[in-house]
């Protein structure tokens, strides 16, 4: 990244995420130390479980799209031909090549610019050429995308996949309500030695 401006910008934002993260955190350690049980029950009412299962739910629910482009195949693959027609024109006839390799540069600079480019056309390019031999399949002979549909219509479990992110783990909280106090002291103090550390690397 070429432009110190950004650059600039991203360290200050961090930098101030950081102290504001450092100051909430000997804050906390502050009041587990001065009142441990008002402390424990704010935590307590903030540790509420969200279930990542039950929000994915919906998605596990099968939806199936393949009766309406086998009913509509010409239509379907009539307009995707058309899109890829209407890119190729537009690429081979009034691609602004030349501009967007300027900006790139300006951006990202020479060297990468050009990788990028060529990376970008390449990517477009082939996809074009592929969703055009599908299309052009599925106007004559849809029923030759049937291996593809199978192998794409393979169902995954999303909920299965966070089955274990979803388990409560409750060693920590278990030990800060056993030793609010010395908690609070291991915070306080590993929060404020981290600040002071920013603040003489910060001059």
């Amino acid at each position: 990244m070429n432009n110190p401006a950004v650059v600039t910008w991203l360290l200050d934002a961090a930098t101030l995420i950081g102290f504001a993260l450092l100051t909430a955190c000997m804050a906390y350690g502050l009041v587990l130390l001065i009142a441990p049980d008002w402390a424990l029950r704010v935590s307590g009412q903030l540790n509420r479980r969200f279930s990542g299962r039950k929000a994915l739910r919906p998605l596990e629910v099968p939806r199936e799209s393949e009766r309406f482009f086998y009913r509509h195949h010409r239509v379907v693959g009539g307009l995707l031909l058309t899109g890829v027609v209407v890119f190729f024109l537009f690429y081979f006839l009034d691609f602004p090549r030349g501009t967007v390799l300027v900006r790139l540069a300006a951006s990202v600079g020479s060297p990468f610019a050009g990788v990028m480019m060529d990376s970008l056309e390449g990517f477009l390019v082939g996809m074009n050429v592929l969703i055009g031999i599908l299309a052009t399949v599925m106007v004559f002979r849809p029923s030759l995308l049937k291996p593809v549909e199978a192998t794409a219509n393979r169902w995954i479990s999303t909920r299965r996949l966070f089955r274990h992110a979803d388990e409560n783990h409750q060693p920590l909280d278990r030990f800060v309500e056993r030793f609010p106090r010395l908690t609070g002291l291991l915070v306080l103090l590993t929060s404020t030695f981290v600040f002071v550390g920013f603040l003489i690397a910060m001059g």
